[in-house]
């Protein structure tokens, strides 16, 4: 947990309005363990500050279920988490010490929900969710792929065609939205009580309504 430290001294705790947030800085706990408790000790009782630095943490089944998510400092209090970025970022530290080990296949699922959130709620651009490497002279976060991560942030969600409730992923093709047949099929034979019949050799679709089709 290195550069957390401005000049020596424990970061000073300030409030701040959601429009001064502009950054997301991703970071990993180089440690096998951990939760937002443990993180919190370390940095009240060894660092000096008054509360944990970070303000998400995700945790990889090691001090906290797999996945899961947990709040540290308060969202609107300037953090503690990298020197020259504090003022104006949002610290989501991942539990894990990725020089060795890659995050867990949920800890990427809750991250993307983060971020995704984020980036909507305070108007960040997905070319400010840096690494902790890229903000100051660290190893952290290891070998997370932030430049992927901003990639997959910046593009556009997957079209979806919503049926009865039930969401299908489509396709846009010129100026009009298409959806798999066999899916929509799926989906309307299960939540909608029609009969529905896929003839594969003929490739027709029978969908009966009643007594007729």
């Amino acid at each position: 947990m290195t550069c957390l430290i401005e000049n020596g001294l424990a970061p000073t705790i300030t409030r701040r309005e959601p429009e001064d947030i502009k950054y997301v800085i991703l970071h990993h706990s180089a440690t096998a363990s951990g939760n937002v408790e443990t993180f919190r000790r370390y940095h009240v009782d060894q660092l000096g500050y008054s509360d944990v630095g970070y303000h998400f943490i995700v945790c990889n089944g090691n001090g906290g279920s797999d996945g899961k998510l947990q709040e540290g400092r308060p969202i609107l209090i300037t953090g503690a988490h990298a020197y020259g970025r504090n003022n104006d970022s949002i610290g989501v530290c991942l539990v894990g010490n990725f020089a060795k080990t890659m995050p867990t296949e949920a800890q990427m699922e809750t991250l993307y929900t983060l971020l995704q959130k984020l980036v909507k709620r305070y108007s960040i651009s997905p070319d400010h969710v840096l690494g902790h490497n890229e903000v100051c002279s660290t190893d952290c976060p290891g070998n997370l792929d932030v430049a992927a991560i901003r990639y997959n942030l910046s593009r556009p969600p997957v079209p979806k065609v919503r049926i009865n409730g039930v969401d299908i992923d489509g396709v846009i093709i010129g100026n009009r939205l298409y959806a798999p047949i066999r899916e929509t099929l799926e989906v309307i034979n299960r939540s909608m009580g029609f009969n529905v019949e896929w003839d594969t050799n003929t490739r027709v679709a029978k969908i009966t309504f009643g007594k007729g089709e």
